[in-house]
C-alpha cells in the first residue's frame, strides 16, 4: 500500500500522508503488523479529508492593506526607521487589499523586481523591503 513503510532498524511499521495545508506527514504507526499498520493509514487520511485532523492550521481572513495597518499601530510608529509609512504606502499600492491566504511569493517576488527596474532602486533598498515583509517569529 502506498504510503506504508518500514524503517530501517525501526520494528514498526511507518505512514507517509499529506495534511490538509499539504505537508507531507510520517509518522509511526506503533505497531509491527501490517494489517493493523493499514487500518491507521487509512484512518489518518480519513481524517485529513473530513476536516477532522488535529494539526489542521486556521488561516485567519484577513487582508494585505489590515495587515499593514495592524503593523503600523503595534510596531511601525514606534520605530525610528525614516520613511517606514511611505514603505507601507508603497507596498498597499503595489500589491493591493488581496487576502493574506491568496498572497504568493511571486507577487512579491514581482514587486520587488519591478521595483528595482523602475525606481532604479539599490540592493539595500530591495533587501530592506525584503527583511520588513518577512515575517517575525
Amino acid at each position: 500500500m502506498k504510503g506504508l513503510y518500514r524503517r530501517r532498524g525501526s520494528p514498526n511499521w511507518w505512514v507517509r500522508y499529506a495534511d490538509p495545508n499539504g505537508r507531507i506527514v510520517r509518522e509511526s504507526t506503533g505497531t509491527s503488523e501490517k494489517t493493523l499498520a493499514k487500518k491507521v493509514l487509512v484512518k489518518k487520511r480519513v481524517l485529513v479529508v473530513e476536516g477532522r485532523h488535529l494539526d489542521k492550521k486556521q488561516v485567519p481572513k484577513t487582508t494585505f492593506f489590515e495587515l499593514c495597518n495592524q503593523y503600523w499601530e503595534l510596531w511601525g510608529k514606534h520605530k525610528r526607521m525614516k520613511g517606514l509609512s511611505h514603505m507601507l504606502e508603497i507596498w498597499k499600492q503595489a500589491i493591493g487589499n488581496v487576502a493574506i491566504k491568496d498572497l504568493r511569493q511571486r507577487r512579491i517576488e514581482q514587486f520587488l523586481s519591478r521595483r528595482m527596474e523602475e525606481d532604479k532602486g539599490s540592493v539595500a533598498t530591495r533587501n530592506r523591503h525584503l527583511t520588513m515583509l518577512k515575517p517575525k517569529e
